[in-house]
């Protein structure tokens, strides 16, 4: 764009120059051209996202971009909700998904991030998506919290000892606070992670 700039103002030297002669309309459609596109680029990068990032294939969990209490994220409404703009963790990150429990081996580097969360004892939310889309919300837990929640839950304390951690309905599991479908096998989730090769 520049060089076009560079050609506009020095048009007037050319003896060929003349405003409305076909030279110069060349020069200026073009330069309008690529004006445009530029433009065009930059807002479409600026546009807000709501319910997930349409560039992060596959399963991803997203934390919610603006404050959020994990007892209001129950009845939030996923597809208006605004996630953060890189995910806290994607299929790249899990070695294995086990179907029947839930249980996620991460790698070493993932397992350290989801570990060092800060997760107050009244729970951090977090959406789950595939392909960007929101499939159903959950809040990261400490086990060392004395509040209960009936939510879907992620305990971090695994992580931070390096062991596999686990999706779970409820906190404390054992309460069978948990009420409705399960949302864990969602046929979406299920696809994306066979396709992925994280299934087992």
């Amino acid at each position: 764009m520049v060089r076009f700039l560079n050609c506009a103002l020095m048009a007037p030297w050319f003896p060929g120059w003349r405003l409305g002669t076909p030279w110069m309309t060349v020069v200026t459609t073009v330069w309008l051209a690529t004006v445009a596109a530029v433009l065009s680029v930059g807002c479409s990068a600026a546009a807000p996202t709501s319910g997930g990032q349409a560039g992060v294939r596959g399963f991803a969990i997203y934390l919610p971009a603006a404050e959020i209490t994990a007892q209001r994220m129950l009845n939030a409404d996923l597809d208006a909700l605004e996630l953060q703009e890189a995910p806290v963790l994607t299929s790249d990150d899990i070695i294995s998904y086990d179907g029947e429990t839930h249980e996620m081996a991460l790698t070493p580097l993932a397992a350290e991030r989801i570990g060092a969360l800060d997760v107050p004892t009244s729970g951090r939310p977090f959406v789950v998506c595939v392909d960007g889309q929101p499939i159903y919300s959950g809040a990261f837990w400490v086990s060392l919290s004395s509040l209960s929640y009936p939510g879907v839950v992620i305990d971090t304390l695994p992580a931070q000892m390096e062991r596999p951690i686990r999706i779970q309905l409820g906190y404390p599991e054992s309460l069978g606070l948990f009420a409705g479908p399960d949302p864990r096998s969602h046929p979406k989730i299920i696809e994306s992670l066979i396709e992925a090769g994280k299934l087992k």
